[in-house]
């Protein structure tokens, strides 16, 4: 496999991580929303009253605010890394849309690359031979070299 066929792959790649990250993310934001409300009643149900209008403790409120700090971080970190993964997956589209690809080029990088399917099941598609597709795959990544340049990879 190419360099180039392996940059390709990275999309699919991404693509699963993006998902995994988006959960993570989904999680952590429940996390951060929850746990000052939750960290509060628990303090007041524990007795930790310091007046009769229910106000908590400084200490209590300064460890909360720490552990809600820890998520608001946590969050963030999780917003960076799908944001990365992003920006790693619109890099190769935009090499793609720069290389000027056929109809059927840009086809065969889809189904083979972005979508994970096996040479024989993007021929299908497609309605050509495998080794048709073959040479519609080394004409695309022949294009791809040549709008980017091998290094650039």
């Amino acid at each position: 496999m190419c360099d180039v066929e392996k940059f390709l792959n990275r999309y699919f790649e991404y693509e699963s991580q993006i998902k995994y990250v988006e959960m993570e993310l989904k999680q952590e934001k429940f996390k951060y929303e929850n746990q000052r409300d939750c960290f509060l009643r628990s303090s007041i149900t524990c007795n930790t009253k310091v007046s009769k209008t229910n106000a908590i403790s400084r200490p209590v409120e300064v460890a909360v605010d720490g552990l809600i700090e820890h998520y608001a971080k946590r969050v963030k970190q999780k917003a960076d890394k799908l944001n990365l993964l992003l920006n790693r997956q619109e890099q190769i589209i935009y090499i793609i849309d720069d290389a000027f690809l056929s109809a059927d080029e840009r086809k065969y990088i889809e189904l083979r690359y972005f979508k994970g399917y096996k040479v024989c099941d993007v021929a299908k598609s497609l309605g050509y031979s495998v080794r048709n597709c073959n040479r519609i795959k080394q004409m695309a990544i022949g294009k791809i070299l040549f709008s980017k340049g091998y290094l650039e990879l």
